[in-house]
Order: structure tokens, then sequence, then C-alpha cells
């Protein structure tokens, strides 16, 4: 990662709120860090936890601990306790960097975990405004805890950099361990759900975030004339603490030279539309529950988007209605892409001009993909089965869980987990997750082919399908649904879904809801749902 953390000649800003770090001031903050991780007796190799949303700490402890050849675990800020002792117990973490908002998160393993250094970070360390930013829309997204709970040990992050001296020997020391630093060493372990629905920690190596990001650059080169004195802002409400948003903004777009305006909570949709009034980006990296809350705000309509000129979306199969939808609204298209955290981040991206409808494209330059109806058969052109990817971006492993890696990897392919097929020109189209299929007496049915559906009648503003098992070779299809028509008739809906849909998908269960619970992403939590359901249903 060295060339993302040495000299930046340009001030380029990186801001969150109101507070901004520059490229040049960036690099310099860093290699104090760097030097203070020298000084713990931190052995190259061992990791660091960071505990953050979306906040300008984030980039400079990441390029730290790139620095001093240390491995970078990025932590979900409402991972429940059992997670956070999963965590911490397979990746032995030494160092911990934390908002002061999630310290009562640590209450329940502290006393486990006395060996770590404990690093507590304000929203204002990087201001020098005097300017304070208010919890108010973190402590919302986060569902934060009001306990009040200290960690006494903890060392401030502001006095890191009052008390830590950068000499020549700690500059050479630093300099020395990034070059002999192995591409194929892990950067990083970003932990993400299983099908089992426990965590698993997936390992990336300097190779495979260099190796994405300049798969996706060569896109960008290929779709669009750059000359290099373009300066592109790029909103960046993507938690960086998951891959896609971990690349987009703290590898390749600084390559690029690009500002990423940080959003501390992606569904504040009030902050979102008032940073864009502000700066006006060209580019926005977003996934479709992002898209769907904006347009659903009555101030998006007076927002002056004229100046957007590219909007990324990730995350599994997309409802084209919303994506028709914001075109109508904003003039600019919706790219597509599709990837995933074992394959670092993007694996196809469309053509901005001959992609067709619903595809998510094709794969990235120097990735291979395959539809297989097994490990070692072919599915047909056209065939919906399990997607299997290779290529330089293609994770080694999860962290110390050799039997789930072996069930992953098949001789460097991916089992993606994603159903999917290719139509005869390689295009690639997404189906469902292989875990969400439902069976109904002998018939496979998908989820999104009912959410789909669904989503395109009038007053349905959101909405998820999942199966309850029945006693019968069957499972009963539950429909949840948020409406934005509240005078909305579900005998109309339930009619529209058998003209739209073969008898054994249309739902025997539909509840209305104000909402459905979501992950960070913003994407539909269906165990919760079960879970729920399940639980109303044994009551």
């Amino acid at each position: 990662m060295n060339r993302y953390v040495g000299d930046m000649p340009i001030d380029m800003p990186l801001p969150i709120g109101e507070y901004r770090l520059g490229f040049r001031s960036g690099t310099k903050k860093t290699l104090v860090l760097s030097c203070w991780l020298s000084d713990q007796r931190i052995t190259p190799g061992e990791m660091v936890g960071v505990m953050l949303p979306n906040t300008l700490q984030f980039p400079i402890i990441a390029q730290a601990v790139f620095r001093s050849g240390l491995i970078l675990v990025p932590i979900n800020p409402v991972a429940k306790k059992e997670d956070l002792e999963l965590i911490f117990d397979q990746t032995r973490l030494r160092v911990v960097f934390f908002l002061d908002l999630f310290e009562s998160c640590f209450k329940p393993i502290f006393a486990e975990y006395l060996n770590i250094r404990w690093v507590r970070c304000h929203l204002e360390d990087l201001n020098e405004s005097g300017k304070r930013l208010k919890h108010r829309s973190l402590r919302r997204y986060f569902s934060v805890s009001s306990e009040i709970f200290e960690i006494k040990s903890a060392t401030s992050f502001r006095d890191i950099f009052k008390n830590t001296e950068t000499s020549k020997r700690d500059r050479h020391l630093i300099t020395l361990q990034i070059k002999s630093s192995e591409a194929t060493e892990v950067a990083m372990v970003i932990y993400t759900q299983g099908t089992t629905g426990q965590i698993k920690g997936v390992c990336l190596s300097h190779k495979n975030l260099l190796a994405n990001s300049s798969q996706i650059k060569h896109w960008f080169n290929t779709q669009f004339s750059f000359t290099g004195d373009e300066i592109y802002h790029v909103m960046a409400p993507m938690p960086l603490f998951y891959s896609y948003g971990f690349v987009a903004h703290c590898v390749l777009m600084p390559d690029l030279g690009m500002h990423s305006l940080l959003i501390e909570n992606p569904l504040d949709s009030k902050r979102l539309l008032k940073t864009v009034k502000h700066v006006r980006p060209e580019i926005l990296v977003a996934i479709t529950p992002i898209l769907s809350n904006l347009m659903s705000d009555k101030r998006f309509k007076k927002t002056d988007l004229h100046r957007l000129k590219i909007t990324f979306i990730s995350g599994g199969r997309t409802n084209e209605s919303i994506l028709n939808r914001w075109f109508d609204l904003t003039g600019c298209g919706v790219t597509n892409a599709y990837g995933l955290t074992e394959a670092t981040a993007a694996v196809t991206m469309m053509d901005l001009n001959h992609s067709p409808p619903g595809s998510v494209g094709k794969p990235v330059t120097g990735c291979d993909l395959k539809i297989m109806r097994s490990d070692s058969v072919s599915a047909t052109t056209g065939e919906v089965r399990e997607i299997f990817v290779s290529g330089p971006q293609i994770f080694s492993g999860y962290l110390g869980s050799p039997d789930q890696s072996a069930m992953a990897l098949n001789e460097n392919w991916l089992k993606t987990g994603n159903l999917g097929y290719l139509d005869e020109n390689g295009w690639l189209y997404l189906v469902d997750r292989k875990k969400n299929v439902l069976h109904q007496s002998g018939y496979q049915v998908y989820p999104n082919e009912i959410e789909q559906v669904v989503c395109r009648y009038p007053g349905i503003s959101s909405c998820a399908a999942i199966g309850i098992p029945e006693i019968s070779e069957k499972e009963h299809i539950v429909l949840y649904i948020v409406l934005s028509d509240p005078e909305l008739n579900i005998v109309d809906l339930l009619r529209f879904c058998r003209s739209n849909l073969a008898s054994y998908k249309v739902p025997q269960r539909i509840e209305v809801r104000n909402t459905l619970p979501l992950s960070p992403m913003g994407v539909v939590n269906k165990n919760q749902l079960k879970k729920e359901l399940m639980e109303t249903l044994k009551g």
C-alpha cells in the first residue's frame, strides 16, 4: 500500500461535516500515528482494530497501520457481544481505536481483554475550527445505548499527536517496513456474515486491495476521458468498515485524486441532501436503499443534482423501478456493479453505454467468472446456478477457519453463494442468494423476483419476502411491505401479484410495517424478520 501512503503533493479535502483533511496534512498525521504504533512495540503482522463510523480518523489509522506492517481489522459499531468476543479472540488485537459514542459497547467484554491498548476518538479530534459535531444522527443510526461506561486506561487520539515525536530514525524505520512488506501478506481482516449466520473474518492482502482498485480504475479509464486535471467530488455514505466503502474511498479515490466526502450516517437523508447542496458532487457511491431513502425525502426534488455524472451502486440484484425513478428525477443513470467481501469489492461492472437492462455487467479486467451446476459441471447459457469467480482480488481464506475456507474456495475459484446466469453475450444477471431460495412443492422460488414485482405497485416504499417452513414440502411465503401510500388496498395488491407471478410465488401472508430492520449498509435484515416472525408464531 506504499503508493497510497507516500508523499501527497496536492492538498485535496476529505471532509466530514465541516472538517477537512488534506492529502499532505493527512500524510503527516499518518506518519505520527505510525511512530506511536511503533512505540507500542507491536510486531509486524499483529492486528489493530478500528471501531469507527465514517470519520476522518479512519483513513489516517488505516494508512498508519499499513505503513507499520500491521493488519487492519475494521469492526462494525453495532456488532453484538458474541460477535465482538469472536473477533477479539480470533484476531488477538493489540490496539483498538473507537469512537467515544461506542464506549459502552465494550462494557460486557472489557474485563476479558485488559491487555489491549484502547484509543478513544472524538468527532472533533481533527477539527481546527472549534465547532462541535452532534451525535444525534449517529445515535439514531447505530441505536447506541445511553448507558455510561468509561475505559479509564484509554489513550486520547488527539493526545497521540501532541506527545509523539517523529525523528529521522522513525521515518526511516517506517519507510523500510513499507518496502519490505510482501504484497501477498494480509493487509486487513473484514468480518462478514456467513450463510450460517455466524460472522467470518475475510483475509484480504495488499495485492487484493491494489488489484481490485486497479481493476476499477481501468473501468474508469475505459468509460471516461480523464486528463488528470479534473477535481471530482465523491459522496461517500457507504461505511468504511465494509470492503465496498473502504476500497472506494481509502484506496481507489485517493489514487484517482478525487475528493471523498464522508457521510457518517448513510440513512440521514437530510444531512446527505445538505451536503449535496453545498458541494454539488459529480459521483455518488451508494446502494439501492440509500437512493430510495433520498427519493422519499420531500427535499429531494428541490436539490440541484445537475453536476452528478455517475451513480454507483452495488450489493446484489437491484430494483429496476427504483433505478428508473432515480434516472427520471436526476437525469443521471445508475452504474450497477456486483461484488462481495471475499472478492475485495468489485467482480463485475456495467458498461455505461451498452449494458442490457437488468444486467450487472461483465467481469472487471483480469477477473474470470463462470456459472456452475456443481464444482465440476458448468451451467448452460441462461441457466440459473451458482456464480464462481477467480482473479487477483479473491481472498486467501477465512481467519482461523480452514474448513470454511476450503468450502468457499475450489482450485482458486470462489464459490460466491450467489445465483445468477450469463446470456449469450457474456452479461451477468443476478437472481438471488442460495440461502434465500424458497421451496414450493418442488419449485424453487426466488424472493428477489417477488420483491421486484411488488415494488412496481404504486404506493409501496420497500418490501421483503421470506419463507417460513411448513409441515409439507413447501414454505409459507410471507411478504413485508412499507407503504408510501397509507390508502393502499391489500386486496388489490394481492390481485396484482396473482396477475404478475406464478400461483406458487404469490405470498400467502402480507404484513404492513412502518419500517423494515436494516443493516448499517441499509439492506433489509431478513434474518431478523424471520426471527421476529418465528417468535410471534411460537407465542
